[in-house]
């Protein structure tokens, strides 16, 4: 066994130096680190299946996304997103929310370019803005995206005003502990809370400042970020394997809670319900790949292998409570 071990670390060694210039295996960078997974998978010292699972549990990148360079061909792709996503908070707003109240909007991780907030903004609300990695303004994306933008929205003074101040006409907190008690009448968020880790904290935050009468739209992705077409996959991981996979990616992945979870810290914290399970569900996993998954969790150490079918099959949610 020791000589087929050291006979590895030759094979290896030869291919940092030789290959990547790399003398130090911890000097590797992410691609170098896939390049020697895929090296690996070659000379049949992992299978291909492992590997691939090796190379999906690297760092999904270096930086979170909001502090990555934009690129111009996502932004027709980001504009039409914003626009979806306000005007369907703005719909729901319409329909849920108390007339008495001052309308103050606090949106939860808005993205790269904060065009559901300048939206909203433009309708007439206050809008403030949470997020544990803002945004920055990068001239050659945001100028364009707003100019786009102000064109939609008719010439729009206020989101000319947002262009030229440069997400400066928002108030933006990074922590949800910052923001006072009991001032949002209203709280939303769109593929973003799947990223939370703490959520019984996280909920109990919500709570406090929402304002009584208030509402959240809250819609959950609840799939595996790292393949959509295997959405329960990362179920299948302990809680401490996942733990590391979760950080290493700054949350993207998407956390393994499922929709009962997420319900229960809402009502655990003091927040309503204001539809049933059955409208909160709008995607649900293939039915054969759904029975697969149950089967492995069953035999896994998974903290979900005792959840039942019905627990699992929701991938996407839309959430709608109320502090009473």
């Amino acid at each position: 066994m020791k000589k087929i071990i050291k006979k590895i670390r030759k094979k290896i060694k030869k291919f940092l130096i030789q290959t990547l210039d790399i003398k130090n295996p911890l000097e590797l960078n992410l691609n170098q680190k896939r390049d020697l997974i895929d090296f690996l998978s070659y000379e049949k010292l992992i299978d291909y299946d492992r590997a691939q699972l090796i190379k999906d549990n690297f760092a999904y990148c270096d930086l979170p996304v909001n502090y990555r360079e934009f690129n111009q061909e996502d932004l027709e792709e980001d504009f039409t997103r914003a626009i979806d996503i306000a005007e369907f908070y703005y719909s729901k707003i319409k329909k849920f929310s108390i007339e008495n109240l001052n309308k103050k909007i606090l949106e939860i991780g808005p993205g790269t370019s904060l065009g559901s907030c300048a939206i909203l903004k433009n309708y007439g609300f206050e809008v403030e803005v949470v997020d544990k990695y803002p945004s920055k303004w990068q001239d050659k994306y945001h100028n364009k995206y707003y100019e786009k933008l102000i064109k939609k929205y008719n010439d729009s003074e206020i989101i000319k005003n947002i262009k030229e101040n440069k997400f400066n006409s928002f108030k933006i907190y990074t922590d949800l502990s910052n923001v006072g008690d009991e001032t949002q009448d209203i709280v939303l968020s769109n593929a973003v809370l799947e990223h939370i880790e703490d959520f019984d904290e996280f909920a109990k935050q919500l709570y406090r400042i929402t304002r009584k009468g208030g509402i959240h739209i809250h819609q959950i992705d609840f799939r595996d970020h790292r393949n959509f077409n295997a959405p329960l996959e990362y179920l299948l991981y302990s809680e401490v394997e996942f733990k590391k996979i979760f950080n290493s990616r700054f949350g993207e992945c998407g956390h393994q809670r499922r929709f009962i979870d997420v319900k229960n810290y809402f009502l655990k914290s003091g927040f309503e319900m204001l539809i049933s399970d059955e409208e909160s569900s709008n995607m649900k996993a293939d039915e054969d790949y759904l029975s697969y998954t149950v089967g492995r969790l069953r035999a896994s150490d998974s903290l979900y292998r005792n959840y039942s079918k019905k627990d699992l099959e929701s991938i996407s949610n839309l959430i709608i409570i109320t502090k009473k």
